[in-house]
């Protein structure tokens, strides 16, 4: 049996994608789309393939409490075309659980659990109903599958589940390639990140208002603020 959740992605204050979450044999792989939506203050709306290229991440689905190993391919801007297979290890998340607050997405009844996941408050609603202990991103941890989460205090970095299909049978593959990537682990990933956005800023003509490049180019602009070793 193969399941597959469609999640509707709202990835910053303009922009919208979907995020595919597929589930077989104690094994996940989430694919975040590379096509956005975006919606201008005009009210108009506009499709960009926004790199040509969907990240994914791969991971299995833990029985424990252990922390969890998740594989991601990713591409990082102005480096070139190389692909990259990210080694990320995620301590297990300190889930708070409200079973009084409850609400129903897509028939399935969901329960409340909060925690913090590196610099940011995390709310989520999952379901018993679908015994599944994973969810979109890099979220899991809980008695049952997230159909909804999201930063606590902002209006984007959220996912939700749009439609769940529970006997799917497109073709995925659940291991992460060994060819024709560059493997790193998440340090040297974010080491790199933060390397190419600075560069990108530092490029940019000097026309905004003084210290609004630097600053913009130190902020990192993601749902991961504050890695573990820093």
């Amino acid at each position: 049996q193969q399941i597959k959740v469609e999640y509707f992605e709202v990835r910053s204050e303009i922009a919208t994608a979907k995020e595919t979450l597929y589930i077989k044999d104690n094994k996940s792989v989430s694919i975040k789309d590379s096509l956005y939506n975006f919606k201008f203050p005009e009210s108009t709306t506009h499709q960009v393939n926004n790199s040509k290229f969907s990240n994914i991440y791969f991971s299995n689905i833990l029985k424990d409490n252990k922390s969890k190993e998740i594989n991601f391919l990713t591409k990082i801007e102005n480096i070139n075309d190389v692909v990259f297979l990210v080694k990320d290890n995620i301590e297990k998340f300190d889930w708070k659980i409200d079973e009084k607050s409850q609400k129903k997405i897509l028939k399935y009844n969901c329960f409340k659990a909060t925690t913090n996941f590196r610099g940011r408050e995390i709310e989520a609603y999952f379901t018993r109903e679908l015994p599944y202990s994973t969810g979109p991103f890099k979220f899991y941890g809980l008695p049952g599958l997230i159909l909804e989460t999201r930063v606590v205090g902002l209006g984007y970095y959220m996912w939700k589940a749009s439609s769940i299909d529970l006997n799917n049978n497109d073709v995925v593959d659940f291991k992460p390639p060994i060819s024709n990537v560059n493997v790193i682990d998440i340090k040297e990933y974010v080491e790199l990140y933060d390397k190419a956005r600075e560069n990108f800023f530092k490029n940019l003509p000097k026309t905004n208002s003084p210290g609004g490049i630097s600053k913009m180019g130190r902020e990192r602009m993601t749902i991961e603020r504050i890695y573990e070793w820093e």
